[in-house]
């Protein structure tokens, strides 16, 4: 809900780098906690792949631009991307005890449970979309959320946690993309 909300009031452009931070959280939590200790090649290809996921995702013109005035969705972003942290490591953590299966189902129904509560809530707005096209994207969405899910929930419970979520912070990319070729949006040269 905070990343929507930070998605709302924008500018995409900070956000969406900032929401990218999220692995920072979560590595630096199976650090402390776990004690995993990645080698200095993967702490590094992770910095790396953080800093491309951010440059990937926001117009620096535009950040820069920006840079006198909070922007006003950065307190949420910020709050989303520590909270997408906490809830990559616990998800991970709990891969890695129990296994992938019954970590994936605590995720799955608490995400039911909140969302059937929301969609109570913001009714009307369901109605003004109209059921079946917001069917049919629930059920695309959800379908790719649950292979994604499940892919890292697969790869926590067989190697570092904190790589594997080093390793999911490219989710962004697949977000430019879908906008390049669907939206014909052309991304910025950094």
């Amino acid at each position: 809900l905070s990343h929507y909300r930070a998605l709302q009031l924008g500018p995409v452009a900070v956000v969406s780098p900032i929401g990218a931070t999220y692995a920072v959280v979560g590595v630096a939590l199976a650090v402390i906690v776990l004690g995993e200790r990645p080698g200095v090649a993967a702490l590094l290809g992770g910095i790396i792949t953080v800093l491309g996921v951010m440059l990937t995702s926001t117009d620096l013109a535009k950040v820069r631009a920006g840079t006198h005035t909070r922007a006003p969705g950065m307190p949420w972003a910020i709050v989303s991307a520590v909270l997408f942290g906490v809830g990559g490591f616990f998800l991970g953590y709990l891969a890695q005890e129990v296994g992938w299966v019954p970590g994936l189902w605590a995720s799955r129904c608490a995400q039911l449970a909140g969302f059937t509560a929301l969609s109570i809530v913001r009714r009307r707005e369901f109605d003004r979309v109209g059921w079946n096209a917001g069917v049919l994207f629930a059920l695309g969405s959800g379908a790719a959320d649950l292979l994604g899910v499940v892919s890292y929930s697969i790869g926590a419970s067989r190697g570092l946690l904190s790589v594997v979520l080093i390793a999911s912070a490219v989710f962004p990319l697949v977000a430019v993309a879908l906008s390049v070729w669907l939206l014909h949006e052309r991304p910025v040269a950094n």
